[in-house]
């Protein structure tokens, strides 16, 4: 893409190269020649100067500068790409290299790399130039070569709106331009491969390295399996209404202002209409508590952590996002489907593993528990004892299993037992229901194509 500061302006034949703007510069000062030089080669990295954009120049002045060089050479790092850019013809992008704002950066750097990461991110963010995340995707800080080069052309896009609109970067106006150019650049078609957008390339991708991001053989094996089956949106699933009934129901009661006890569980009489609604107790009394309900323990928690619910004194009551949410199912759809996962990465991977089998039959007796255990050890997983064991397996895929019946993803059918002799006649068997598959696709699907980052920046 064209460099949006140079586009349109000296015809080709009349602007200066790279090489012999250093010349030039070396010549009228030969003390400042080297920097010219070295700043051409951070901004260049050998190519011609027209891939420049204001973006990647922000980046170097603010992070590759204070990160790469010493700081006696800082100063003249920044004098030399002031002086490159100006004699390019770059005036904007010289007037940056020379700004106030790029001196207090640098002295910010100089007191720390805390004090000069914040003081940069934040410059960063006033230019404006930052490609925003959109609902359907987000941006990594560790990218493939396509979103590399996606993220390229979105910067440039954003510089080139940004300069022609006239908006202000700290603006309303700007940041919903700025998603609109996100959206047009990355769902725009390429021309090789045909029927291909940036943002479908960027998918597979990411899906390609999520297959190649596990040394465990049979995960990869698995993982290419389902991978075709990823690589478009998950579209909700027919009778979303009735998978999600329970948590419908409870934000149905916190939209009524529902009454808590004096321990914050819904009261008895709340508690025995859920468990008889739903079918969640088979003793012969009635239960008494919340407490003793535990697919009412993981909604309330559920309802909580998704933001959904909130207590007000003894009253739970519903937030604006559960109001929306319980008047939109799918959009409730949405929101539960990453509650799959459970809290830490063990539980994600386990949901993971449980979902690629489960999504290819059902499970029945221990085989799951004995499939998964080898593939669980291998990726390195360990209790303070050591391996884990099928027991703990079976545990740990029990987990997921109670939050998955709550929200209708699954089922679990007791195995039959005969009485003369005491035998078992038919293993237990768990399987998803029509809903609870695309429900656990659209789960993996967050897994394959989640950005990656790198945690030390």
């Amino acid at each position: 893409m064209a460099n949006p500061e140079r586009d349109g302006g000296t015809m080709d034949f009349m602007k200066p190269t790279v090489e012999q703007v250093v010349a030039a510069a070396t010549k009228r000062d030969p003390s400042l020649g080297p920097f010219v030089e070295l700043a051409a080669n951070l901004l260049t990295a050998g190519e011609d100067i027209d891939v420049l954009g204001q973006a990647y120049l922000q980046d170097t002045l603010w992070w590759r500068v204070p990160k790469r060089l010493d700081p006696d050479d800082w100063q003249d790092a920044v004098a030399g790409a002031a002086a490159l850019l100006e004699g390019l013809g770059l005036d904007r992008y010289a007037e940056i290299a020379r700004s106030d704002k790029t001196a207090r950066i640098l002295e910010a750097w100089g007191e720390g790399p805390e004090s000069g990461h914040a003081e940069a991110l934040a410059a960063r963010k006033a230019s404006g130039l930052v490609a925003p995340d959109l609902e359907e995707f987000a941006w990594g800080s560790i990218m493939g070569g396509e979103e590399s080069d996606a993220l390229t052309a979105v910067e440039h896009a954003l510089e080139a709106e940004l300069v022609h609109s006239g908006l202000r970067p700290d603006g309303a106006a700007w940041k919903r331009r700025a998603l609109e150019v996100t959206a047009e650049v990355i769902n725009r078609p390429v021309e090789f491969p045909p029927g291909q957008t940036r943002l479908t390339m960027i998918i597979t991708d990411r899906v390609e390295s999520w297959i190649g991001a596990v040394r465990v053989p049979q995960l990869q094996r698995w993982r290419s399996e389902v991978a075709n089956r990823l690589l478009n949106p998950i579209e909700p699933p027919e009778g979303v209404e009735t998978m999600l009934a329970p948590m419908l129901w409870l934000l149905g009661e916190a939209a009524k202002g529902a009454n808590l006890t004096q321990s914050q569980y819904l009261t008895p009489v709340t508690v025995r209409a859920a468990a008889e609604r739903f079918g969640w107790w088979d003793h012969d009394r009635a239960p008494r508590s919340e407490s003793e309900v535990h697919q009412l323990l993981h909604l309330r928690e559920a309802a909580t952590r998704l933001r959904l619910t909130r207590r007000t004194g003894r009253t739970l009551k519903l937030t604006k996002l559960g109001a929306s949410s319980l008047a939109d199912p799918v959009s409730l759809w949405r929101l539960v489907v990453p509650s799959l996962r459970g809290g830490d990465e063990f539980e994600a991977m386990m949901a993971e593993l449980v979902g690629m089998r489960m999504v290819e039959g059902d499970a029945v007796g221990d085989a799951l528990a004995e499939e998964l255990m080898p593939v669980v050890n291998q990726l390195g997983w360990r209790t303070d004892e050591g391996s884990l064991d099928q027991h703990e397996v079976g545990l740990s895929i029990w987990d997921r299993w109670h939050w998955w019946r709550v929200i209708g993803v699954m089922k679990y059918q007791m195995g039959r037992w005969a009485k003369d002799p005491f035998r078992r006649v038919e293993p237990p068997r768990a399987y998803l229901t029509e809903a609870g598959a695309v429900t656990v696709l659209a789960y993996l699907r967050l897994r394959a194509i989640a950005p990656q980052h790198d945690l030390a920046r």
